[in-house]
């Protein structure tokens, strides 16, 4: 006995990604593509362990079934809301979805903000389009593969690629092979590797053998909100701050002496309250911690001396250190002494005052 349709359906051999979480749990960017499912490893085999360059295909006309999107929200479980940019869809704990103005209208969640800091924070809400393709040499296998792309930047690029390519193949963009590759780009939030096509000189349209049917647009149940989370996460630009892997960070940066003074004391508050925070103050926090956290891991064993930002801190040290700290480091004179060893050295110093 057999489901009617069953063996209609393409499979999904896979997903693309260009990020994944780091040892913290915390979301880090890829410059090769990081490809999951059952037909991950016959890509391996043809384009390499940690592919930069794919060669794929539409198995149909350039279209909806195989190229689409929306604005998305994600909150720490699961998709919260999903639209077209002028009309939302907010998921509900009962009953139907809400309907709110989106993106194009107003939608707060949309519009970029600033952190404590007066330093941009992305939005919450992010368009994302989803390209399905064939990578070739995989024919065999019969299905297809999942591309995730965010940000209107690379949107407007891989839209603009794909209708220039459409119109140079005959007005039909089936079987014709490009490539999937990465290139790179100066922001806002730094510099990023991105998704980017190119075209392959003198390709040959492959002969389509997958069918793709439409597949429309529902939330997610809630036993797949855990996948669709960690893809959330993925995404650099707009990170979902996880309370958990924040409360690690910041018992990083005090346990290995990153922070002394008011920094310690602002980590020690932040951990206190973490569990009631508010969405925003969370991000700002982040923000904060891991900044600390990337820079001093980079250059914390570098002589504080040579840091401006360490001046006062070097200086307060320096007046008050005695020779037996400095034997218990090691160290022969303050000039020596790392921008931890000085935040460590700090600490135990100021303890004594703010307890007294």
């Amino acid at each position: 006995m057999s489901i009617a349709g069953l063996d209609d359906e393409p499979i999904r051999l896979g997903r693309f990604k260009n990020g994944e979480k780091d040892e913290r749990g915390l979301p880090k960017a890829l410059k090769y593509w990081k490809i999951e499912g059952p037909g991950a490893e016959a890509v391996k085999s043809l384009y390499g362990e940690n592919p930069t360059s794919v060669s794929i295909y539409l198995p149909g006309p350039l279209g909806p079934q195989l190229w689409d999107g929306s604005y998305r929200r994600y909150v720490t479980n699961g998709l919260a809301c999903s639209g077209n940019g002028e009309e939302g869809y907010e998921r509900q704990r009962t009953g139907p979805n809400k309907v709110i103005p989106c993106a194009q209208r107003g939608c707060p969640y949309a519009q970029p903000t600033t952190n404590a800091k007066g330093e941009r924070v992305a939005p919450r809400c992010a368009p994302i389009f989803d390209l399905t393709f064939v990578a070739v040499g995989t024919e065999r296998l019969g299905g297809t593969f999942k591309l995730s792309v965010r940000g209107l930047p690379t949107i407007r690029e891989f839209n603009t690629f794909l209708k220039v390519l459409q119109a140079d193949s005959g007005g039909d963009l089936s079987g014709v092979p490009f490539n999937l590759t990465f290139n790179e780009r100066t922001g806002a939030y730094g510099s990023i590797a991105y998704p980017t096509l190119s075209r392959i000189p003198s390709a040959k349209r492959v002969k389509v053998q997958v069918a793709v049917k439409a597949e429309p647009e529902v939330f997610i149940p809630d036993d797949e909100f855990d996948e669709i989370e960690e893809e959330a996460q993925e995404t650099v630009a707009t990170p979902t701050v996880n309370r958990a892997a924040l409360g690690k960070i910041i018992t990083d940066i005090i346990s290995k002496n990153y922070v002394a003074g008011k920094d310690e004391r602002e980590a020690v508050k932040a951990l206190e309250h973490l569990r009631n925070m508010e969405p925003q103050d969370l991000e700002a926090i982040y923000d904060w911690a891991n900044a600390i956290y990337q820079e001093i891991s980079e250059t914390g064993g570098l002589p504080a001396i040579k840091f401006e930002a360490d001046a006062a801190m070097y200086k307060y040290v320096k007046e008050q250190v005695i020779p037996d700290q400095l034997t218990t480091l090691k160290r022969h004179s303050p000039e020596e002494l790392t921008r931890i060893e000085v935040r460590k050295l700090a600490r135990e110093m100021l303890r004594p005052k703010e307890e007294a």
